[in-house]
């Protein structure tokens, strides 16, 4: 799966979402089973609202089934939501796949994750 395919049929998902008033303020693919299977990514977000997680996963994935074509959603291995953009970074920086500081520094070295920003 391109990650580029990916990328593009996120962003036109991203434009959906900003025209029903849901803008998403962050958003990264973060590679799947510790980058170790190729292609396959966890989908990352932040998304302001006052509802419970599980709505705002649930609403991303019925708009995903909506707006992006299924070869593409394939490279989705799961979706994360945050409520904020500091949550949403603090995940990313420092709490992907990661118990402790040490932890998260020798995954780093072993297996080289590369983030995608794919929303600013």
């Amino acid at each position: 799966m391109a990650k580029e395919s990916l990328v593009n049929g996120l962003q036109t998902l991203f434009h959906h979402l900003e025209e029903d008033g849901r803008p998403i303020e962050r958003a990264a693919l973060l590679p799947a089973y510790e980058g170790m299977v190729e292609g396959l990514f966890l989908l990352v977000l932040s998304l302001p609202g006052t509802e419970f997680h599980f709505e705002k996963v649930k609403y991303i994935v019925n708009m995903l089934h909506q707006y992006v074509p299924s070869d593409q959603r394939r490279g989705i291995t799961g979706v994360q939501v945050f409520n904020s953009v500091e949550e949403f970074d603090e995940f990313v920086q420092f709490g992907y796949l990661a118990d402790s500081e040490e932890e998260l520094q020798m995954r780093r070295s072993r297996y080289k994750p590369e983030l995608i920003p794919i929303a600013a």
